[in-house]
């Protein structure tokens, strides 16, 4: 898959753009995560629609500009981003904090949004695992995200999986570069200042989900890994209890990472949208 650029702001932004077809499909990652998350996605979806899938600014190969990383900062990147490459109605898909932006968006500004996909979305449910909380604590977080070796990168992202044979060697070695990249490490605890503290996702986060989440109009489906470590299932409960209308999917023997761990039952799901 080849990646493309532009500019967003004066932001270099990376991103793939896949396939052709009626529907459009804009993939959106997650903290730490890039395009890399939709490596068994693009492929398989591309044959039947127009498949698209960038960095946020501040993660990837995107730029990392010394900003304040509000999660406005993410759903107006977004915005201009469709904007960028004329998208007027695509199927958005989010995965974790992408799924929050996705979310926003998607109640802001629904003309965009055939439908929408939340996959294991944060926001919903407030417990963490005591690394992410630690990592709200400003003296140690640049530390504890400054002292990941590969090793230890490598551990963690598989941690997170149910099924640590889907994450490849490689994918773990571009994750380790992103992370190590000029600017990823106060991206990164920039991001999660703003939407973590010591006790877990912020209250005024999951204040603005829920509030979110009861005025949302378009289609949604949620897809949630049942074994997910670091978003629990509870999450996804959460979420159908506040949209009732919603479409659910829980799957088996998957973590945080639905659509790397079960990748084929992912897009089945997905291409059942179309």
């Amino acid at each position: 898959m080849k990646d493309h650029y532009i500019e967003i702001d004066g932001i270099k932004t990376r991103y793939q753009d896949e396939g052709a077809g009626e529907h459009i499909i804009v993939l959106v990652h997650g903290l730490a995560g890039s395009v890399d998350y939709w490596e068994k996605t693009i492929p398989v979806l591309s044959k039947k629609a127009r498949v698209i899938a960038l960095d946020l600014i501040g993660y990837g190969k995107t730029n990392k500009p010394r900003i304040k990383y509000k999660n406005e900062i993410f759903i107006q990147f977004l915005k201009k981003f469709l904007e960028a490459l004329n998208i007027k109605k695509c199927i958005l898909i989010g995965h974790s904090m992408g799924g929050g932006v996705c979310l926003q968006l998607a109640v802001d500004y629904p003309q965009y949004i055939e439908q929408l996909v939340l996959v294991s979305s944060a926001g919903f449910y407030k417990k963490l695992p005591l690394a992410y909380r630690l990592a709200s604590l400003p003296l140690l977080s640049k530390f504890l995200l400054k002292a990941c070796s590969p090793v230890i990168m490598a551990a963690m992202i598989r941690y997170f999986a149910y099924e640590k044979n889907a994450i490849s060697d490689d994918f773990v070695d571009r994750a380790n570069d992103y992370w190590h990249s000029d600017g990823a490490i106060k991206a990164l605890r920039g991001t999660i200042s703003q939407n973590v503290n010591f006790r877990g996702i912020k209250k005024s986060i999951m204040k603005a989900v829920k509030q979110k989440a009861l005025k949302l109009k378009v289609p949604v489906t949620i897809v949630w890994g049942k074994e997910d470590e670091l978003l629990s299932l509870k999450g996804a409960e959460m979420a159908k209890q506040l949209m009732p209308h919603a479409k659910i999917h829980i799957l088996d023997h998957c973590g945080h990472m639905p659509q790397l761990e079960q990748s084929e039952e992912f897009n089945r799901i997905i291409e059942g949208l179309l």
